[in-house]
């Protein structure tokens, strides 16, 4: 299984995964160590990344994660067609091959930026939060999900995804 923390830059995504990863005895994936030079470049320039940009992207996370059975995944995923590559990489006509629960960590944009103007040695500016949550598309019932409100504690978010993966 897969645990896929989703969200905006700045919902806390590796801090929970990092957690979450510990507590499961788990392979933690940082989506953002994925990142092309170039991508990353475009990003700190307050580009917002396309389609294009992404795809090679979200591919190799594919890939990377065939590579364990269980795993805990950062990573923005933003928009379903997203998930759905990381789910059946290039080929979404296949079997879907990872079984993954995304869970979005949802904060509104005056949190998101407050944390991101803490952030240290991160090459996502402030500026892009408002281009992410235009493009942010919710899960919605057809994909395993959960959302959870990111300005709880790390250990109450932890807590309750594993309540949640219990059921699975």
């Amino acid at each position: 299984m897969i645990i896929a923390l989703i969200g905006p830059c700045g919902c806390g995504k590796t801090t929970v995964g990092l957690a979450l990863a510990r507590k499961l005895g788990w392979n933690f994936i940082d989506a953002d160590d994925y990142h092309s030079e170039e991508n990353r470049n475009k990003m700190a320039k307050s580009i917002p990344l396309d389609d294009n940009d992404r795809m090679p992207w979200l591919i190799s996370l594919h890939k990377r994660m065939s590579m364990e059975a269980n795993s805990v995944l950062a990573c923005s995923a933003l928009k379903r067609a997203y998930r759905q590559v990381l789910i059946d990489g290039a080929d979404p006509t296949g079997d879907h091959e990872h079984d993954i629960l995304f869970v979005l960590l949802s904060a509104d944009e005056n949190i998101l930026e407050q944390r991101l103007r803490h952030r240290k040695g991160h090459f996502m500016p402030v500026t892009l939060i408002a281009s992410q949550l235009a493009t942010l598309e919710p899960p919605d019932n057809t994909e395993k999900n959960m959302v959870l409100d990111a300005t709880e504690s790390c250990e109450t978010l932890v807590e309750k995804i594993l309540k949640k993966i219990d059921f699975f």
